[in-house]
């Protein structure tokens, strides 16, 4: 199966994607944007290409499960969509 490809400029659940901003073994990490947020956004993606570890979808359900209760003034969760609800991308 082919790695999903994001690219600057798509949209997703309605966030616009920037630039990459890292790459690393189980996720990256993407500037986003979205109308009526005027404050710096990050959108971590997983790895969930075949052959991909595993673990990167464990752990990123688990993050979901814990940022949801952020309510920190330097880091809070904005959205957190169910990983199964996800499409493939092309």
């Amino acid at each position: 199966m082919a790695r999903a490809s994001i690219v600057s400029g798509a949209v997703i659940d309605g966030f616009t994607i920037g630039e990459r901003i890292y790459s690393g073994g189980m996720a990256t990490l993407w500037s986003v944007t979205q109308p009526g947020i005027d404050v710096p956004l990050l959108m971590k993606v997983p790895l969930t290409s075949e052959g991909e570890d595993p673990a990167a979808i464990v752990s990123f359900e688990m993050e979901q499960m814990i940022c949801r209760g952020y309510r920190d003034r330097m880091c809070r969760c904005v959205s957190a969509p169910a990983i199964s609800r996800g499409k493939p991308m092309s």
